[in-house]
């Protein structure tokens, strides 16, 4: 065989492998493989304890229908980021800053702050840094039921068991000392500050937490007052505050709180001047939505929303819990001391 063979002077060239490409290359190719614009499911689904309650079936029955379609689409980035993440320490650090730096991660359906203090304690300490968006999908917290004393019993309300146990009253919120009120109040998992305390302060780059509504509901917000559903729409502004408490004490100005909803156009535009006492607006955006029936013997029907942006305004020292629900004495409820 001669010397000027081609084959044997392509074969002496030295081989081409994936770190010969610049970082910006290789991050581009992480980009491709592991970044979707529709939010990663970070958790989804009914916890086993709460597997038979037609509550949790009934609450998160939209949300988990949702959550199946953002797996669906996001099943090639699921699938290549394990792969990735296993690979050498070079490549495995490389992707895990892409994957957890450019995806928003979901938590949806019957979660609580246990599971996101779990996922988050999961990925481990370098990864946290990376990640950059959150966003839970929050339904009204679970309530429990004051007594005089300021204990928190359990409490059934219409026949419908609590999804979570009574906690204590959270330690960053402080009972007024001639408070003697009792009835319905919310019950926040404690593991909300561990969440907050694996946040952390040290921070390779902001992350935002959003928050978002799952109901018609502000927290703070009194509805309908004299309504018919006004017990169903109670939801105080504890866990806002409890919330921007840890996020002061606990990651300094490397993490931004945001809560999203929706709300009808001409009740936002009523309630505007409340909201503003316990909020700030950072943005409001009008969009509509019809509902065109499949019979056409009826006319179809159109909604004029307000999708709103809010951010807590400053806390006040010292931070007070809420008072009851003023609808405690509304329904049927078994307290179970």
């Amino acid at each position: 065989m001669s010397v000027h063979d081609p084959s044997l002077q392509a074969s002496s060239r030295p081989r081409v492998t994936f770190f010969d490409l610049s970082r910006e290359l290789r991050d581009y190719c992480y980009d491709l493989a592991l970044t979707t614009p529709t939010p990663v499911i970070a958790w989804s689904g009914i916890r086993p304890e709460n597997s038979e309650s037609l509550k949790a079936k009934s609450d998160f029955k939209k949300d988990l229908e949702t959550a199946s379609q953002f797996k669906t689409a996001t099943s090639d980035v699921q699938n290549m980021t394990p792969n990735l993440l296993r690979c050498n320490s070079i490549i495995a650090h490389e992707a895990a800053s892409i994957f957890y730096g450019k995806n928003k991660f979901v938590f949806a359906g019957d979660w609580t702050w246990e599971t996101v203090a779990t996922w988050f304690g999961n990925i481990g300490p370098r990864n946290r840094t990376f990640v950059t968006s959150i966003e839970l999908w929050q339904h009204q917290p679970s309530h429990a039921w004051q007594t005089a004393s300021g204990e928190r019993v359990k409490v059934v309300e219409f026949d419908w068991e609590p999804l979570e146990p009574p906690f204590p009253r959270n330690r960053h919120l402080y009972r007024s000392l001639n408070s003697t009120s009792e009835g319905l109040v919310e019950s926040i998992n404690p593991a909300i500050e561990t969440f907050f305390e694996l946040l952390g302060d040290e921070r390779l780059s902001k992350l935002l937490l959003t928050i978002s509504l799952s109901r018609k509901l502000i927290p703070g917000l009194e509805m309908d007052p004299d309504g018919e559903e006004s017990h169903n729409d109670w939801f105080s502004m504890d866990l806002p505050n409890i919330v921007e408490k840890l996020r002061t004490i606990y990651t300094a100005a490397g993490v931004e709180v945001i809560w999203k909803g929706e709300l009808l156009r001409e009740l936002f535009l009523e309630k505007r001047e409340n909201i503003e006492a316990r909020w700030e607006i950072l943005d409001l955006e009008e969009f509509d939505y019809t509902h065109t029936p499949r019979n056409i013997k009826f006319k179809g029907r159109t909604w004029h929303f307000m999708r709103f942006t809010l951010r807590n305004k400053e806390l006040p020292e010292p931070l007070l819990a809420e008072e009851p629900s003023p609808y405690s004495d509304w329904g049927y409820y078994t307290r179970h001391v």
